[in-house]
């Protein structure tokens, strides 16, 4: 977890983001805090962004904030049963991935945000788009890696798949699958849609990385329990058919997990040897009479911008 500070003033006068970065799906969690915020506001926020949601983590790594190194944190953490453990001074890559969450998280606010006083209200969406990109690390995105499956993308919504299969998902008003066993799909991860023959409800299904899972739970067709109402009833009494949809689905997950383990040490191992054999130089070379961008980091502010200390300012200007 990490700050950002010296946004632009919000129309409630915040200037800063709290950045929760899950450390094995990359799952990333955003809200905007006001510069003056408190050691017992930011455990607010872990606790409704993170805990609820996912349950306590076994360690958090931070930078060395005055608020994360409070004894409130420290006795939070100690109750809770987390380890809090703070990044290596003048070495930010200990915190690497929130790092990184920062900087894109910079870049995507400089491009989108119609008006910098507004940057706050783009953060739900900025949080939805780097939840489903896929993360050069692992390969997969982080709302997959977590969930098992794709969100439903708004510029998808009008897609239909033109030999979706009817599927029920809450184990009600559907057709009885024939099949519980995957089906390899060589269609792109796009949401199906499908009405019952049974009735009325809109059904949904998802293709998982070419793999298409059916429901855990079926209900006969034959029953005479057809209406609406049957949308809203218990799930069926589980069968051996739903028993082997549930192992499926099981090591399926353990796949995926497994899968993610590797591509992270793969990814540490490939990171590592490049900070070993490049270090923080800047290995760019450029020819006489190339034209080049100016980082801004070392030009004064009202240089660039109008708007004073910003950090949605340009990073370069340019080219020169």
């Amino acid at each position: 977890m990490d700050f950002i500070f010296g946004l632009p003033r919000d129309a409630e006068g915040r200037t800063g983001v709290l950045v929760f970065v899950d450390r094995f799906s990359k799952m990333v969690h955003l809200a905007p805090v006001a510069a003056e915020v408190t050691a017992d506001e930011s455990a607010e926020l872990f606790l409704d962004l993170v805990f609820r949601h996912h349950g306590l983590p076994e360690s958090i790594v931070s930078d060395r904030d005055p608020r994360f190194t409070s004894a409130f944190w420290t006795r939070l953490f100690a109750l809770l049963g987390t380890r809090l453990l703070m990044s290596t001074a003048a070495h930010p890559e200990t915190d690497g991935q929130t790092e990184r969450v920062n900087r894109v998280l910079e870049d995507v606010l400089r491009s989108y945000a119609t008006s910098f006083a507004s940057w706050s209200s783009f953060l739900p969406m900025a949080e939805f788009a780097l939840n489903n990109s896929t993360h050069a690390s692992t390969g997969l995105t982080p709302f997959f890696v977590n969930n098992a499956r794709h969100p439903r993308d708004p510029a998808l919504l009008a897609v239909r798949r033109s030999n979706a299969a009817a599927v029920s998902t809450l184990g009600g008003g559907g057709m009885a699958p024939t099949s519980m066993s995957a089906q390899v799909s060589s269609e792109p991860l796009l949401p199906q849609s499908a009405k019952s023959n049974t009735g009325d409800a809109p059904l949904e299904g998802h293709a998982l990385h070419g793999v298409a899972y059916e429901d855990l739970f079926a209900v006969d067709v034959a029953s005479p329990a057809t209406s609406a109402v049957v949308n809203f009833a218990p799930a069926a009494t589980p069968t051996p058919i739903d028993s082997a949809a549930v192992s499926e689905l099981l090591l399926y997950r353990q796949a995926v997990t497994r899968f993610v383990r590797d591509a992270l040490q793969v990814a540490v191992d490939r990171q590592k040897a490049n900070a070993d054999r490049r270090g923080r130089k800047n290995m760019s070379s450029f020819r006489r009479g190339e034209r080049v961008l100016l980082s801004t980091e070392g030009v004064q502010g009202t240089a660039v911008t109008n708007l004073g200390a910003n950090k949605l300012a340009p990073r370069f200007i340019g080219p020169f």
